[in-house]
């Protein structure tokens, strides 16, 4: 890749891979990706055994918003709707008795934007 001066991924930095730097993105509703240092979602503990707790910050506007679970093949492999939230968002999440050990990625998805983290099962 031209103008690649490190082969370190941010998004892999760290042994759990709930670095906030690697998720200062969103994907707009127009397909375009903008920076913005006031969308994160950060999912704990990570690696964890399915148990968790979700932190996130998203727009303050209320919209009607998703949570969904994906595993390393592109399945979603559980989903919530969690009707009309907006701004610092807190939810616990027990999937334990759901998911066997691997790489899923945990997706908050709205309308108008969409945030996403990987996360290892690991019991």
């Amino acid at each position: 890749l031209s103008g690649c001066t490190s082969s370190q991924s941010a998004f892999a930095s760290g042994p759990n891979f709930t670095t906030l730097s690697a998720l200062n993105y969103a994907s707009t509703t127009d397909g375009i990706e903008a920076a913005s240092e006031n969308l994160a979602i950060k999912v704990i503990p990570n690696p964890g055994n399915g148990d968790f707790t979700l932190q996130g910050a998203l727009p303050a506007k209320a919209a009607a918003t998703r949570l969904l679970l994906y595993d390393n093949m592109g399945q979603k492999v559980w989903q919530q709707n969690v009707g009309n939230i907006g701004g610092k968002v807190s939810r616990n999440i027990s999937l334990r008795n759901m998911l066997s050990n691997g790489v899923y990625l945990f997706v908050i998805e709205r309308t108008d934007i969409k945030l996403s983290q990987k996360i290892v099962i690991n019991k």
